[in-house]
């Protein structure tokens, strides 16, 4: 429920800003489909908490013409649902418990991460344009973007390694949506 308080004052912020651009509006759908899912998940969490009354497990019907008859219906036991629980540790581990079998497996995953912040439209723009369609160097510097403490860092590691080697131009509409996008990852820290 946190998240989706985090989610709504993030549109909030971004319905405030004045004037908006093509990339905010494109920020705000985002954000509200990102809400819209987390609204199903939780519905249906709510849902599956409602006390369903107990089915009895033998029906016996009587016929009422020949008292001899009865017929049963045996209704079977629901099958047990699987169970999967995660946990986020401050090491930014995630643990992946199956409760149906014994095992849990261990996934690295950053705590913050850029990604979450580029639309794929964007992610494929900015391949394309800011990258010169190098998928490697893309993902690097969305890697090392997401590792660092402060949007300074940020912009020093970019100005040092990505705008003289691809071209980056300051007046560039793309290079600005980028930035933008920067600073909103951050200030979302």
């Amino acid at each position: 429920m946190e998240y989706i308080t985090i989610l709504l004052e993030k549109l909030e912020n971004l319905n405030n800003q004045h004037p908006k651009t093509t990339i905010d509006y494109d920020v705000m759908m985002d954000i509200t489909r990102e809400l819209y899912s987390r609204l199903l998940d939780l519905r249906q969490t709510r849902m599956d908490m409602i006390i369903k009354p107990e089915m009895p497990e033998t029906i016996i019907v009587e016929n009422v013409t020949p008292p001899e008859t009865i017929a049963r219906i045996i209704i079977p036991e629901p099958a047990e649902e699987e169970v999967v629980e995660i946990q986020q540790t401050d090491t930014a581990t995630v643990e992946i418990h199956n409760h149906s079998e014994t095992e849990a497996s261990v996934v690295e995953v950053p705590k913050y991460d850029f990604r979450t912040k580029i639309s794929i439209n964007e992610r494929f723009l900015f391949m394309r344009q800011l990258f010169a369609g190098d998928i490697d160097a893309y993902e690097h510097a969305i890697t090392q973007i997401s590792a660092m403490k402060d949007i300074f860092t940020a912009k020093r590691w970019l100005h040092e390694n990505v705008h003289f080697p691809y071209g980056w131009e300051e007046d560039d509409e793309t290079v600005k949506s980028f930035y933008v996008l920067l600073s909103q990852f951050f200030r979302s820290r």
